[in-house]
């Protein structure tokens, strides 16, 4: 035994470099054979799959670390009770949500594993065996794999000190429900007392001695410790590791029940019988009431979950760039792993990791930067007479000035308005193929949504009220648009990524022209500057974009062209920017020329908005609120400035896309 534990040390000492090459290097070619014996006989706990026992393969791993736990013997197998808290009750809402977004089977894309381990032990010494289990494990070390983890409760800490340790080199999303970051009173044993006493003064010491003796909690053991608010080498480790944007903490609280009804209804010492336990077994919610108004007299602010302040849970001091969510219902805290009967928590939970799940799928993608996802929202449909043929058959689409949304085919024969039956107005409507994108205006603000031709579904792309300004790329693959200020690119498959940060100003969508996106943004000096950014790009600062020229608005894409309005000081002209030399370019050049003099000698007004239909060349365009056409052909060749009203004067353009 001697003999093999010192080839084990000697193993273990030549391969501490090479393991935090593994840690650090997603596909260092080391991670196969990379190993360090040593930790990993010292490390105790189970990493096990629980969604089942068929080879990872091609699926995109997710590991969930659970709480405090009451397993007589980590390093065994699993109880019965803890896997089914996950394969019972967690891995069913995720199915049906996946199932919901995606109309695929989670289980064929995802293997879901799960950590327990001794819950008296410190999280970091637990989380060094979180790593040592990992780093043993044939599946998660192959090369290229990644994988996300949701952590509950204690387990959330555990996560926090083995990314603490190893660092984002394999780690994607990090997820953690109802984690206590900052602590929790109730970890205290002179402070719960004291609460247990300030609520109960007759009961209130003997309930808080049955926490102890019941379940034999033992408060001086460093998983307790750990958790006392204020813990010094815990705050220390927030402190040095602030939270980043790949990190989701999601909290919620309950309802404190009154001292009075409890002490008339309810048994004091079976109402504590589980309290501490964290498996997501089937708690009575009193319990979690109890808790929650003994956190309240132990000077909890916010509220709680009975037994994680949701301060905490959100890591209130040091969450940095993290996302914060609280959970519109309330959840008590073994609720927060099982959920409570709703979607509330699982689509919280799930969200987070969807877009490395869908990107592990589609790897051009993943390569490229999008780390975000944003999932279709429910649809409404549209009356079956605005569209299929409808939609088909226009050519043109347009807006008027009264916030109305127009279609209409070749020769102006029978103009349709699209009218949403929920209400608001469309704005900046754009072909992407036969169906639309625009901005769906509303009461709650400005979200993206596409109308399908074929069904007249409405498909919301966005939820937050703050996306507005969609285009699509020209293949239909792609729209970018602006959220909450900053410019985004998403994929019809949801994928999406912050191409340039903001906050951004822009007054018209942004312009796919070959791989590049252009617009016109609004400057420090109150100007307007016309960009452009690859579509690689990921995170750009405005200053990393490239500037086009200053002084320029509203970039229009007409075949392989980029036209844009230049802000003059005496006259404001229409100008080919860039694209392809051709017929095309030397047409629209004189096309614009011609308008320009007309404007300046006050003959026409100058455009706000011009497109051409790709199927028969006609250019249309709008001026003072009209929606025209222009004779190009006899604009050419006989200097004729034909731009004709094809729209009645009622329906006068405010924004105009051509097929």
């Amino acid at each position: 035994m001697f003999a093999k534990l010192l080839s084990w040390k000697v193993g273990g000492v030549a391969a501490l470099a090479a393991t935090a090459v593994w840690a650090a290097v997603p596909d260092s070619v080391l991670q196969n054979s990379v190993v360090d014996p040593l930790r990993a006989w010292g490390a105790h706990g189970r990493l096990v799959a629980v969604s089942d026992n068929q080879p990872l393969g091609e699926r995109y791993p997710v590991i969930v670390v659970l709480g405090r736990n009451d397993a007589k013997d980590p390093d065994g197998p699993p109880g019965d009770e803890l896997i089914s808290v996950i394969r019972d009750q967690v891995l069913p809402d995720w199915e049906y949500g996946y199932r919901l977004w995606t109309d695929e089977e989670f289980v064929k894309a995802v293997k879901v594993y799960g950590f327990w381990y001794n819950s008296d032990a410190a999280p970091t010494r637990i989380g060094s065996w979180l790593r040592a289990k990992i780093e043993i494990d044939p599946e998660l070390t192959r090369a290229g794999i990644r994988f996300s983890s949701v952590a509950h409760s204690m387990g959330g800490r555990v996560l926090f000190c083995y990314w603490a340790d190893t660092g984002n080199g394999k780690l994607d999303a990090k997820v953690t429900s109802a984690t206590p970051f900052e602590g929790t009173p109730l970890a205290d044993e002179a402070a719960a007392e004291k609460a247990f006493q300030a609520a109960f003064p007759i009961l209130g010491r003997a309930m808080k001695r049955s926490i102890g003796k019941t379940l034999g909690i033992d408060f001086s053991a460093p998983g307790i410790q750990w958790m006392v608010p204020g813990h010094p080498a815990m705050t220390a480790l927030l402190k040095s590791h602030p939270l980043g944007a790949s990190w989701t903490l999601v909290g919620s609280k309950v309802e404190p029940i009154k001292g009075n009804a409890f002490a008339r209804n309810v048994n004091v010492v079976l109402l504590l019988d589980r309290l501490f336990l964290e498996d997501g077994s089937d708690q009575d919610v009193l319990s979690y009431r109890l808790g929650a108004l003994i956190l309240e007299k132990a000077g909890v602010k916010g509220g709680s979950d009975g037994l994680v302040p949701l301060r905490s849970a959100l890591c209130e001091h040091y969450a940095g760039n993290a996302q914060g969510i609280q959970l519109a219902s309330d959840h008590n805290h073994a609720e927060m792993l099982r959920g409570n009967g709703g979607m509330e928590l699982h689509d919280a939970m799930l969200k987070p990791i969807m877009p490395y799940i869908l990107a592990h799928q589609q790897k051009a993608l993943r390569d490229q930067g999008f780390d975000l996802w944003l999932p279709e929202m429910p649809t409404i449909r549209l009356p079956i007479a605005q569209t299929g043929d409808a939609l088909r058959t226009a050519r043109l689409v347009w807006t008027d000035e009264q916030g109305g949304t127009w279609t209409v085919a070749n020769h102006w024969d029978n103009p349709q308005e699209l009218q949403l039956p929920v209400g608001g107005t469309l704005a900046w409507p754009q072909w992407m193929g036969d169906d639309l994108i625009a901005t769906w205006q509303h009461d709650a603000g400005t979200d993206i949504v596409l109308i399908q031709a074929n069904d007249g579904k409405v498909v919301q792309l966005t939820d937050n009220g703050k996306s507005s300004l969609a285009a699509p790329k020209a293949d239909g693959n792609l729209i970018a648009f602006v959220d909450n200020g900053d410019l985004v690119l998403r994929s019809m498959g949801g994928l999406a990524k912050v191409v340039v940060q903001g906050p951004l100003q822009l007054d018209s969508p942004p312009v796919f022209l070959g791989n590049k996106l252009y617009f016109a943004v609004k400057n420090s000096a109150g100007g307007t500057d016309l960009r452009w950014v690859s579509l690689r790009a990921q995170g750009y600062r405005l200053s990393r974009t490239k500037l086009v020229e200053r002084q320029v608005n509203h970039p229009m894409r007409i075949g392989s062209l980029l036209l844009a309005v230049r802000l003059g000081s005496e006259h404001t002209t229409l100008t080919v920017v860039t694209g392809r030399w051709g017929t095309l370019r030397a047409q629209l050049a004189a096309g614009t020329k011609f308008l320009n003099t007309a404007a300046s000698a006050g003959q026409v007004i100058l455009p706000t908005q011009v497109d051409m239909d790709n199927q028969d060349g006609s250019v249309y365009l709008i001026t003072e609120q009209d929606l025209r056409q222009l004779d190009l052909g006899g604009l050419l060749t006989s200097g004729n400035l034909a731009i004709d009203v094809v729209a009645p004067r009622h329906a006068g353009g405010v924004w105009l896309d051509a097929k």
